[in-house]
């Protein structure tokens, strides 16, 4: 798969888009060796491994890929894609292709009451690859994909533990996380330039009059001086870039090199398709993944290597006792009374004579299960029993 991204001497992604061509001091964030940038004007910008490309980064390119960000033809079969172009078209298709495309692949439903007798139609899935799904709907079909393959990719890491690849599944979930915190981070605008004989669209994660003093010396080659009026900006809204771009490619106008460029004959259509969408409200994923705290795994690992050192500590520590001749624990001989008991946990004592269970007085309490039936032991067996007949219930 093609690399984006790289790690710095600091651990730090880097995208490809933020360094220049030719060698860097980045490392492959899967095997640490160095990377190239490569930019050329035939294959997406990408790193390559300045010596030989490890293995991981040999596999699939779709691993961590987010989903329906890049590629809108769904990764269909080129049988599969072709006969959905065919229907698109009104071409003819077999039946059994039609029950194909549904079964296999959601892209086409028979819905019964379309016509006079009921006939085929595309689904939000198969609207896609057409451009033909709103950018609201897109969102609603997206974002829960996009939550899917992040656990996915966490489900398969937490499996891999303990074993030699777990360094790569977890890698991999990092570099997904990065992805989708890239996208969340930016806005999407939409701008109106020289009165809407242009239009743009893009995403910017700094405050939008710098991107648009950088837009007007970009069209200067081309149109001269530019007046941009920022017409929508949606926060969040990174995943709806590329999208729109393919929704509206039949709208697009290159400018040299720059393919962000639009001329709509009617803007009002195209602007309420985005107005139409929700604002971005941020789950505790992503919340989470924005701030850069670590996911579910690592932090259920890091307790597991915190209790671990703790317990190693205990160990050593009595180890090291053991060896000074120090006695370990509750001096031998010496037997607990019902009254040193009380003296020690009191608070456990009038959990038990609130009549709470064992459990709840234990977690009232702050002690364990078997504490409180220890205390409540040393109750029974003192005078406590001629002045309440209230006890905790065992459970």
């Amino acid at each position: 798969m093609f690399l984006e991204y790289g790690v710095s001497k600091h651990g730090e992604l880097v995208y490809i888009d933020q360094v220049a061509r030719g060698a860097t001091a980045l490392q492959c964030p899967y095997c640490g060796g160095l990377l190239t940038a490569k930019k050329g004007e035939q294959v997406a910008y990408h790193f390559a491994h300045t010596g030989e490309t490890c293995r991981q980064v040999d596999r699939n390119q779709e691993t961590i890929a987010l989903p329906c960000y890049d590629n809108f033809n769904l990764h269909l079969p080129g049988k599969a894609l072709k006969a959905l172009r065919d229907f698109h078209d009104d071409e003819d298709v077999a039946e059994r292709q039609l029950a194909y495309l549904e079964n296999e692949f959601e892209v086409l439903r028979y819905n019964e009451w379309a016509g006079r007798g009921g006939n085929w139609e595309l689904t939000k899935k198969g609207k896609i690859p057409f451009g033909e799904l709103s950018l609201m709907l897109f969102n609603q079909f997206q974002e829960p994909l996009i939550v899917q393959k992040h656990d996915e990719l966490e489900a398969v890491a937490a499996q891999a533990k303990g074993t030699v690849d777990f360094a790569t599944y977890l890698t991999d979930l990092h570099l997904y996380r990065a992805q989708l915190r890239r996208i969340l981070s930016v806005d999407l605008y939409f701008l109106k330039i020289n009165d809407g004989v242009l239009y743009k669209v893009g995403v910017t994660h700094r405050a939008i009059q710098q991107r648009i003093a950088e837009i007007q010396a970009d069209l200067a080659p081309h149109i001269g001086p530019a007046q941009v009026e920022v017409i929508g900006l949606w926060p969040g809204r990174g995943n709806v870039e590329l999208y729109f771009k393919h929704r509206y490619k039949a709208s697009g106008k290159p400018l040299g090199t720059l393919t962000e460029y639009f001329t709509f004959e009617n803007p009002k259509a195209v602007l309420l398709d985005l107005r139409r969408m929700k604002p971005k409200q941020f789950t505790p994923l992503e919340t989470a993944i924005l701030a850069g705290t670590p996911s579910d795994l690592e932090r259920a690992i890091e307790a597991e290597d915190i209790e671990e050192r703790r317990r190693a500590g205990i160990r050593s520590g009595m180890q090291r006792a053991a060896r000074r001749g120090t006695t370990i624990g509750r001096p031998a001989g010496v037997i607990e009374t019902p009254d040193m008991i009380l003296a020690k946990y009191p608070d456990a004592a009038a959990a038990i004579q609130t009549g709470l269970s064992l459990r709840e007085a234990a977690s009232l309490a702050g002690v364990s299960v078997n504490t409180i039936r220890k205390v409540k032991a040393a109750l029974m067996s003192t005078d406590w029993r001629e002045h309440s007949s209230t006890f905790a219930v065992d459970e």
